[in-house]
């Protein structure tokens, strides 16, 4: 928002009261950070990191899986839909269980339904957060709980 001179503290002091959610100490350091061109520099950077660990899930995905399971939403975003072509929705609560065992953590879509279905299993999966190594490591995990517990190869 932009605000003459004069209303701009009155206007400070009226948000702090109405409205905690944002402090203006945040606001001013990322109002800094526009300014100097450090936000732009770290969204580049942060789009960069996210395409590499996107490209290194999908590449662990597709190697372990490969067309056992579809994958949709990986043009963009930090997380995608993985769906098990041999895993019916009511696999997922234990599925997700068993791979939360092994330290990865998948969440069931169908949590999102309005209504249960019983068609194939469906998570999400967020990669964002994880260094590119630990990707590799946390499908391999994923495929052993897969193949002993839920399908044998």
């Amino acid at each position: 928002m932009v605000l003459p001179g004069t209303l701009a503290e009155p206007f400070v002091r009226c948000k702090q009261i109405t409205d905690r959610h944002s402090s203006s100490f945040e606001q001013e350091a990322l109002a800094s950070m526009i300014e100097t061109g450090a936000y732009e520099s770290h969204v580049r950077k942060m789009r960069r990191l996210n395409a590499e660990r996107r490209t290194a899930f999908l590449n662990a995905m597709a190697e372990a899986f490969g067309d056992e399971v579809d994958i949709v939403g990986t043009s963009a975003g930090l997380h995608v839909v993985v769906w098990f072509n041999h895993l019916t929705g009511s696999d997922e609560e234990r599925f997700a269980a068993s791979a939360r065992q092994e330290g990865v953590g998948i969440y069931p879509i169908s949590r999102l339904y309005a209504a249960p279905t019983d068609q194939r299993a469906g998570f999400i999966f967020g990669y964002a957060g994880l260094p590119v190594e630990q990707i590799g490591k946390g499908v391999n995990d994923l495929v052993q709980v897969y193949r002993s517990k839920f399908r044998s190869a």
